[in-house]
């Protein structure tokens, strides 16, 4: 079936599965499942829906809310969710996921085992079996002429909960360890030429992610970080030593005294000359 839902692309579909009684009594079993892109300002909320909820984000990003906690899921990330009690989640941009409602008798223990070792947000090292199990069970339940048999969809559940449960997550930058090592490399660089790819090399996240999870944790992104970090440096240096403006640009990394000078008033208010003078300066 196509969407109509606001704010989902109309190309996105969804797909019901009836689960006779025997399966819901001791099988695993989908109740609904697609594949949909949402557009900027998508959200939903919801008190209940009986069932439990597993989110593949494919591209973009989704802010979900459980249990009182703020989660944000990005590409190569599941969000697992218990759909007996209110939870809530939106899309601020362009989001493309595959989704699976199931049950069965022992989900909430899959669930709970899950929540307690992974949490509501996972990163699996190797997402592809999951991914894949995830389009099979879709690709089945779309196709009127051969869906598979109960027991079939019971057992790639059971397998995709299995790979959940047992698979190693990749370390995120929200890891103390993790971001510790990447503030590290920067207070020891930062005169440098520091890219992206070198931070996120020390994160073990790609790129995309880690601009993302690097601004969420310190509220700016690393560029910014950086720069913040030299000008800090050449407080000490404008407040401790006689080195000129230009020697204190071209120490702390700048490319030139006139984009130092333009950075140091756009963050401190005054110039780097009236700072080491000590005339009408914020600190």
């Amino acid at each position: 079936m196509k969407s109509t839902e606001k704010y989902v692309s109309r190309d996105s579909e969804y797909f019901f599965h009836y689960a006779s009684a025997t399966a819901q009594k001791l099988f695993f079993y989908p109740v609904v499942a697609g594949r949909f892109t949402y557009l900027p300002g998508y959200e939903l909320s919801r008190e209940r829906y009986d069932s439990y909820l597993l989110i593949i984000v494919e591209s973009g990003e989704l802010t979900a809310c459980i249990s009182g906690k703020e989660y944000i899921v990005y590409p190569g990330q599941i969000l697992l969710i218990n759909c007996y009690e209110p939870h809530s989640y939106k899309s601020l941009v362009k989001t493309t996921i595959s989704w699976i409602h199931f049950d069965g008798n022992m989900s909430r223990d899959f669930y709970e085992a899950i929540l307690n070792s992974k949490g509501n947000v996972l990163t699996p090292q190797n997402l592809q079996p999951i991914k894949s199990l995830c389009h099979k069970i879709i690709q089945s339940m779309s196709d009127s002429k051969n869906k598979c048999s109960e027991g079939d969809y019971s057992l790639m559940i059971h397998t995709l909960l299995n790979y959940m449960l047992t698979s190693e997550n990749t370390q995120i930058i929200g890891n103390s360890e993790n971001f510790q090592k990447v503030l590290s490399y920067i207070n020891d660089h930062f005169s440098e030429n520091i890219s992206i790819d070198e931070l996120s090399g020390i994160a073990g996240l790609t790129s995309y992610y880690f601009l993302r999870a690097f601004k969420k944790k310190t509220g700016v992104t690393p560029h910014q970080f950086i720069i913040d970090t030299r000008l800090s440096s050449a407080k000490y240096y404008l407040s401790s030593t006689d080195m000129s403006i230009s020697d204190i640009a071209e120490k702390v990394g700048f490319s030139d005294e006139s984009a130092f000078c333009q950075s140091f008033k756009k963050k401190n208010g005054t110039t780097p000359l009236k700072y080491r003078r000590g005339e009408n300066y914020e600190i």
